[in-house]
Parts: C-alpha cells; sequence; structure tokens
C-alpha cells in the first residue's frame, strides 16, 4: 500500500502502554471531555480489529482466549495485528473525526513469549503526531487485571507488572528514536485530568514539568502542591509526578523496616498502603517479600519516569516551600538544564549556589512566578 498522509487539520496518536494500566478508561474520558468542547475524537482499539481479522479467517479470537492465540500461534498473531493496522490505517485516512486515537497495548508478554503491539513500519505508515503512553500504579493495574476477562485466571505478580510497564515504555522511546526528528512522546498517568491529552490535540499550550519535594512531605504540603498544579493547568499542560503512587509502596516498606530496625523486631509479613485517589481512597494489603521484590526495579521506573516527562516539556518549574533543598527536585533540575529546558523556582529562602546555578529564575512567591510564568510563553 503507498502511504498517504492523513489530511494536516487531523491529529492522529498512537495511544499505548503495558496492559491493565487504564488506557481505554482514560481515552474515553478524554472524548467525554472533547465532545463538550465541540470536538470530536474517534478511538480506533486494536484489538477489535484484530478480532474481525481473525473473524474473517475462521478464527474466533477473544479477550479470554487471545492470550493463548500468541503464545501458541504468534505468525498467525502477527498477521492478525498487521491486518488490523492497515484496516485502522484506511478508517483513519476516512475519519472526519478531529482527533483519531489508536489504542494499543505497546507490548505482550506471557510465559516467555512476547510480542509487540505495534512495530516501526507501522508507526511510520500511520504518521501519529505524538505517542501517548498511559500508565498507572502497581498495585492498581494489579486489581485491574484481576477484574479483566484477559487476565482474571492468569498468576501474575507485582514484578511481572512492573516488568511489563518498563518494557512497554522502553518500546515506545525505542520506536520514537526510529524517527528523525524523533516522534515526540508523552507519558501520562490514568490520575492526570483528560485535559491533558485535550490540549496536547487542540491548544498550543506550552508544557510544563512540576518539581516538588515529596519524601517526609505531610498531606497538608502535597495538597499544596496540586493547588499550584491545578492554577498552572489554566495556562500550560501540566505533567504531575504526584499522578502516579508507587511512592507510597516504597515509602510504606521503607517505614516498616526502619521501624523493624529502630525496634530489634521482625519485619512484619504485611502492611496495608493507603493511596488517596481522586475517585477516593483505596487501601491495598501488600506482601512484604513482594514489595521487597519490586523495590529497586520501581524506584528506577520513578527517576526514568520523571526524566522522561522533563524532557517532553518545555519547562521545568520547581515549587519548593520548605528551606531543605530536595535531593529530587535539584536532581530533576540538573537533568532539565542538561536537556536545555527551561527552569523556574518558587524558593522563600536564599538559595544555595548549586540551586541558583540551575534556575533561571528563582521566586520567592510563588503568586509572583504564577502571574510571571505566562508571560514567557506568550514570547
Amino acid at each position: 500500500m503507498v502511504n498517504v498522509d492523513p489530511p494536516a487539520c487531523k491529529k492522529v496518536v498512537f495511544c499505548t502502554g503495558a496492559p491493565g494500566n487504564g488506557r481505554d478508561i482514560y481515552l474515553q474520558r478524554v472524548i467525554e471531555h472533547a465532545k463538550k468542547n465541540g470536538k470530536s475524537v474517534q478511538i480506533f482499539p486494536v484489538f477489535e480489529y484484530i478480532r474481525r481479522a481473525g473473524q474473517e479467517k475462521g478464527w474466533t479470537i477473544t479477550r479470554e482466549n487471545v492470550l493463548d492465540l500468541y503464545l501458541h500461534n504468534s505468525d498467525k498473531m502477527k498477521q492478525f495485528r498487521d491486518t488490523a493496522l492497515d484496516n485502522i490505517f484506511k478508517e483513519v485516512l476516512a475519519s472526519t473525526a478531529d482527533a483519531c486515537l489508536i489504542s494499543t497495548p505497546s507490548v505482550f508478554e506471557w510465559k516467555g513469549a512476547s510480542m509487540f503491539g505495534f512495530e516501526t513500519e507501522h508507526v511510520r505508515k500511520l504518521k501519529p503526531d505524538f505517542i501517548v503512553v498511559v500508565i498507572d500504579d502497581l498495585v492498581r493495574v494489579r486489581e485491574r487485571l484481576g477484574q479483566d476477562p484477559e487476565w482474571r485466571d492468569k498468576e501474575y505478580s507485582l514484578e511481572m507488572i512492573a516488568k511489563w510497564r518498563r518494557t512497554g515504555v522502553d518500546h515506545v522511546w525505542e520506536t520514537k528514536y526510529e524517527f528523525e526528528p524523533p516522534i515526540q512522546t508523552y507519558i501520562i498517568a490514568l490520575e492526570h485530568d483528560p485535559d491533558v491529552l485535550f490540549d496536547l490535540l487542540f491548544t498550543d499550550k506550552k508544557k510544563v514539568y512540576l518539581s516538588f519535594a515529596i519524601t517526609g512531605e505531610q498531606a497538608v504540603e502535597l495538597s499544596k502542591v496540586l493547588e499550584f498544579a491545578k492554577e498552572l493547568g489554566k495556562q500550560f499542560v501540566v505533567f504531575n509526578p504526584l499522578t502516579i503512587f508507587d511512592w507510597n509502596l516504597i515509602s510504606g516498606w521503607k517505614t516498616l523496616v526502619d521501624k523493624s530496625v529502630e525496634s530489634a523486631t521482625r519485619i512484619p509479613e504485611s502492611f496495608n498502603c493507603t493511596i488517596h485517589y481522586k475517585t477516593g481512597d483505596k487501601t491495598y494489603p501488600c506482601a512484604s517479600s513482594e514489595i521487597k521484590e519490586i523495590m529497586v526495579d520501581a524506584r528506577q521506573q520513578i527517576v526514568d519516569r520523571d526524566y522522561k516527562m522533563i524532557s517532553s516539556s518545555d519547562y521545568l518549574v520547581a515549587y519548593h516551600p520548605r528551606k531543605d533543598i530536595s535531593a529530587g527536585v535539584m536532581c530533576e533540575m540538573v537533568h532539565a538544564k542538561r536537556d536545555l529546558k527551561k527552569v523556574y523556582a518558587y524558593y522563600p529562602f536564599v538559595p544555595s549556589p548549586w540551586f541558583e546555578f540551575y534556575a533561571d529564575r528563582i521566586f520567592t512567591d510563588y503568586r509572583e512566578l504564577l502571574k510571571w510564568l505566562p508571560t514567557v510563553a506568550n514570547n
């Protein structure tokens, strides 16, 4: 097939991520938000097109048996995937929607077998404006998989779920750099508001990564961060790392271990992790041994994810009302400058030379920072 560019006025986006991370949940929210704002968004779920491609060849593909198909008939599965994406390509060209979102897992991994949801050739044909990776907390992903007909009868650990997420993100980033210039790619947590993707699709708002201290902060301090993020969001697309809560697992485990060391007692076999979601609090029972297994990978993913978010942004804005400088904020500022991003900070104390060196401008009043930032974006 000869490649044909979609109409210039139509946005085409690859939306992907590891299984169970809530990709289609988020995209449905975006559709509803777009409809309220007079924009039409069409989703192309790759699984449904795979199912139709199989049906045409006499195969009955369901969410319950699709894993067996790619495990025992991987060549056939790839054939159906390729046919599905070819058919989506045709329908995207014919679509009259303002935006077309192609929704597919980035990678399938099961019992030692793996298959990518898309290859470089598919991205080259569809020519997306950008790629979005939707991610969610490890414990909520496991809960969601337990309710999914495709996965509910399977056995999987948090370690496996963490590996899927890391592999899925890595595949997307490897794919983006197959192109020159690299395809713009964003990580969006499920807890992000739908207007994040909506604004990426339909506005020219500048993109901001919000950096702030998390370790040791209490709920009242973090609530102020969310208020600051809300104000920023009126003028910018804000990537807020406080929308994914793997840190709750890590800090919960650390607290458990620290208390056991201080009291010279054994580490409890389990503990409860409570996460404050927009829809309400959720408490997850966690096995200490399982959390210990994912500690290294989860920590590394936090850093890698935040750095990728910074690289996808125009500016880093540091909200730092406490005197002691956060190591995480400092590292993020350094990364941003190495990536040629502007760094603006709210810090009401006399800064250290290091903090001052990596900040393009420091404000002692966050309200002044909020007032000044739009003037930069408009220049």
